[in-house]
């Protein structure tokens, strides 16, 4: 688990990891840019800062074979009593509504 102060700190560790698998596979940015079709740019921006466009992200993910990891991002969490089974099947099709 990680240890995680702020979304920007999220963004800079995983920019950190692509990083290190580009590394493993002993490709340039350059080379990176290439084989996904991302700017050179956006590679070193993310790198540097953790900018970048999520669809960006998931393919330089994909290129650098790691789209899998991105599968429990938001799963479910699982159900632990009868109440939350009940409460699970009411799927809710918007948010609450706003009262002034």
């Amino acid at each position: 688990m990680l240890s995680i102060d702020s979304p920007k700190d999220v963004a800079k560790h995983i920019a950190e990891r692509l990083r290190q698998r580009r590394l493993e596979y002993s490709w340039s940015r350059e080379e990176l840019s290439h084989r996904s079709g991302i700017n050179v740019t956006s590679i070193k921006r993310f790198e540097l800062q953790g900018e970048i466009a999520l669809t960006k992200l998931l393919s330089l993910c994909m290129t650098l074979r790691a789209l899998d990891d991105f599968d429990d991002i938001l799963k479910p969490t699982p159900i632990k009593s009868l109440s939350e089974l009940k409460q699970a099947t009411k799927k809710r099709q918007r948010g609450k509504r706003r009262t002034s």
